[in-house]
């Protein structure tokens, strides 16, 4: 079988298009000597914000209708994209609680090929039995042909990652000028905010199979909770179409720490 090139020449599936970090660590002006010093100086304020635009996904039809012998991580059941739609559902409007949908079901539908063109086709269309509709007038259902989504055309949700950090750093110099005593704390993720990863095919979490290979709806869309996140989030069989949070790599919730270390420079 023969893919247009417009539909799967396209980024891989790591990539990120946009990304920055930016980082910094200001030292708070403070008194210089006395009992003031010790109190109000030494001071410092640390952050890092990271962002990005998101990782790429494929909303595809699940299993191998197209008979390939392949139903795993490289899944090249393609529907047919709706023009004008918007794909993406923003601010998970209509989402049940604690079930964010992020792909636009309605834009995508399973391929089909005009009724007067059958017989010139080289091979017979299979059927998708359980379609949630009739095709349209003049059209039928063909399953074993491949829609006009192109491969990885999706992009997000955004990234947005704040960890903010507080320092006090002890001279002691009984012991030595160049020694100190650094007592901080720090906030990962200070601002709470969820990040996601979106549906993704058989080399995620399967998400992205927004129908079967029979053409059924595979359901309304909701993500799965991870183990960090267990019990914040509920996590209903259904996931088709949904969004999942993302792993350690992309950051977790709010987590404060606090420690100290001994400094000493030569």
């Amino acid at each position: 079988m023969v893919f247009p090139s417009e539909t799967v020449q396209r980024s891989v599936d790591f990539n990120v298009t946009h990304s920055v970090s930016i980082n910094g660590l200001w030292s708070i002006p403070g008194p210089k000597m006395g009992i003031a010093k010790a109190a109000l100086g030494g001071w410092q304020l640390g952050g890092i914000v990271k962002l990005n635009s998101g990782v790429s996904t494929t909303p595809i039809i699940g299993d191998d209708p197209l008979g390939l012998g392949n139903n795993g991580a490289d899944q090249f059941g393609l529907l047919n994209k709706v023009p004008g739609c918007d794909p993406i559902i923003h601010g998970y409007a209509g989402s049940a609680p604690g079930a964010p949908n992020w792909i636009n079901a309605s834009c995508y539908t399973l391929p089909t090929v005009p009724t007067a063109s059958l017989a010139s086709l080289p091979y017979p269309c299979v059927d998708f039995p359980n379609a949630p509709a009739a095709a349209p007038a003049g059209q039928t259902y063909c399953a074993n042909l491949a829609g006009t989504v192109s491969r990885n055309s999706l992009y997000g949700p955004r990234l947005f990652n704040l960890d903010f950090s507080v320092l006090k750093n002890i001279p002691i110099t009984r012991i030595s000028e160049t020694f100190s005593v650094q007592f901080r704390a720090e906030m990962f993720n200070v601002t709470n905010h969820d990040n996601f990863v979106p549906p993704q095919p058989g080399s995620g979490d399967g998400n992205s199979a927004l129908y079967g290979s029979d053409g059924a709806l595979n359901g309304n869309g909701t993500f799965r909770d991870l183990p960090q996140n267990r019990g914040r989030f509920s996590s209903p069989s259904s996931s088709f179409g949904s969004l999942k949070l993302v792993n350690v790599l992309y950051g977790c919730p709010l987590e404060p720490q606090a420690g100290s270390r001994v400094l000493s420079r030569n």
